[in-house]
This record gives C-alpha cells, sequence and structure tokens, in this order.
C-alpha cells in the first residue's frame, strides 16, 4: 500500500489533487492510503511561539464547528468512497515545514500538490511553497494542473509520457513507473527521447552530419534498450518516441500530441544540481504542463 501526502488548502486547484488521487486510485494496482493537510500559517495563542513543529490534530480531534473541520472532513469522505483509507489532520506553522514534516513522520511514498498553471500567482506559489517542496523533498512529488485530473479520466486508458536519456535518474522515473501503476495492460507508456537539432555545420564538418545523424541514433536505441530491460516482464503497452528540438518544449508537445495523462520525470535530487535541472527542463515543464507532472529523486 502506498501512502500520498495531500496538502489541502480550499482553493479549487487543490481540490484537483483531490480528483487526481481518486482517478489512480480506480487504474494502480496497490490500495492507496492518504494522508491529508490542512496547514495554518497563524499559530493560536494556545500553542507557544517558540515551538517549531508542533504535532497535528487528527480531524476527529477537531471542534465540529472548527473550519478545518468542515475544509477537511469533505475530502475524506470523497477519498474514502474511491476505496483509499484516509487519514486528516491540522498543523500550524510554515507550510513547507509542515508538509515536509509530515511527510517524512507519516513514512509518505509521494506528496501530491495542486497548482492552478502558469500565470502570476503560480509564479509566485512556485518561487515559495511548491518549488520549495520540490527542492527539499526526498520523496515524489505530483503537481496538479486546474483540470488535469479531468484530462485523466477522460480517456480509456492512463496514458504516461516517461522522458528518459540514459542517466540513473530516468531510469529511477521508469522504476517509479513500474512499481506504482496498473500492470493489466491499461497503462500506455510513451518512451521520448529527445535529441539535440544537428544544425548547421561549419565548412568540412558538414560532411560529418550523417555519422553524427547515426551516431545519435544508435544513443537512441541504446537507451531505449536498457529502458525495456527496466521493463522486462511487465505487461504494459510500451511505445518508443524521438523528438528533436529543445527537451522541455518537446516533452510538452508530446505530452499534448499523445493526449497524456501524466508525465512522469527523473531530477538530479538533493544535491546542488538540482538547482540546474528545476532551472532548466523539469522547472520548465512543471510551468508549462497542462497536466500531472510528477518528478522522482
Amino acid at each position: 500500500m502506498s501512502t500520498l501526502l495531500l496538502p489541502i488548502d480550499g482553493s479549487p486547484c487543490s481540490y484537483e489533487a483531490v480528483n487526481y488521487i481518486k482517478a489512480i486510485s480506480a487504474i494502480e494496482e496497490d490500495p492507496k492510503s492518504v494522508v491529508v493537510l490542512h496547514v495554518q500559517d497563524n499559530r493560536p495563542l494556545t500553542i507557544p511561539v517558540d515551538i517549531d513543529h508542533q504535532k497535528p490534530r487528527e480531524l476527529r480531534d477537531l471542534p465540529a464547528d472548527d473550519p478545518a473541520h468542515a475544509l477537511l472532513n469533505p475530502v475524506e469522505q470523497s477519498l474514502k468512497e474511491s476505496g483509499c483509507l484516509v487519514h486528516s489532520y491540522e498543523a500550524y506553522g510554515s507550510p513547507v515545514h509542515e508538509i515536509l514534516a509530515v511527510a517524512q513522520e507519516r513514512g509518505c511514498d509521494r506528496i501530491v500538490m495542486g497548482t492552478s498553471g502558469l500565470n502570476r500567482t503560480e509564479q509566485l506559489l512556485l518561487g515559495s511553497v511548491a518549488y520549495r517542496v520540490l527542492h527539499r523533498a526526498r520523496v515524489p512529488v505530483t503537481l496538479v494542473r486546474k483540470a488535469a485530473s479531468r484530462l485523466s479520466q477522460s480517456n480509456n486508458d492512463y496514458r504516461l509520457l516517461v522522458p528518459i536519456d540514459g542517466s540513473k535518474h530516468s531510469l529511477k522515473a521508469l522504476d517509479y513507473v513500474l512499481r506504482h501503476s496498473a500492470r493489466d495492460g491499461e497503462t500506455l507508456i510513451t518512451l521520448l527521447y529527445v535529441q539535440q537539432p544537428v544544425g548547421q555545420l561549419p565548412g568540412h564538418f558538414a560532411s560529418y552530419r550523417n555519422e553524427l545523424e547515426e551516431l545519435f541514433a544508435n544513443e537512441a536505441r541504446d537507451v531505449f534498450n536498457e529502458a525495456h530491460q527496466t521493463l522486462q516482464g511487465w505487461n504494459a503497452n510500451v511505445q518508443e518516441r524521438v523528438e528533436i528540438g529543445n527537451p522541455a518544449s518537446s516533452i510538452i508537445k508530446t505530452a499534448q500530441a499523445i493526449e497524456a495523462s501524466e508525465i512522469v520525470m527523473g531530477t538530479h535530487g538533493r544535491t546542488a544540481l538540482v538547482h540546474a535541472v528545476l532551472g532548466s527542463v523539469a522547472y520548465h515543464v512543471v510551468h508549462l504542463a497542462d497536466r500531472p507532472v510528477t518528478l522522482v529523486r
């Protein structure tokens, strides 16, 4: 059983994350345990100011007239109707700190957060809560866009786009897919390899174009072969696709073309390189995607 952490703030986009969890619960093999968390920025007078992390209060311990009760209870009931095991909590303090602390304390396998898309509010969000959670989380993080969960539920099959480049990080994303997706053929996986364009070669280097294109083609084949070894024995529909161009733009374009339900991609994890990764390919995909994006450490 996998355990998901679902931060809820009452916004429409956070409810899209609820719909996303309900959608994947109907498709993925393993049952879902969901930890629903509402974080209050303001600290009640009953909680000392020198306490950084107070144990979250369970929904059953909240007064019926508590605003958090009215927020958490419908979400918990909705998820339970979808077959999820649900525990709901209210916490006080910094949203980022509390999300990460609860994820660790409750042994969560993934954090699922709703975001509103590429607008000024989203830019501020990714500069604060969501971006810092992405940067600091030790588990995969899924960002769900507005209306993306409805796209997921509209397909007869669940379509995953997994960009791969032969690195151990992209293979971790494949391993994540292997462990969490359905094995009965309902999941369609598209492996995407993005090749840099050869471009215009100066002078006598132009004669090497064919050799370079062949080199890139062989490299793509090696990457696909390694990916298929990871997926060996898995009864799923796996397709290959090669695009030439900018990696982030190619990922977005491909996701739209194949009507992907979700994008799953690896990142370099908790190192200095995460700034370069989230600042380029993954960060741009997160900003531009109009469907759920899961980043795997």
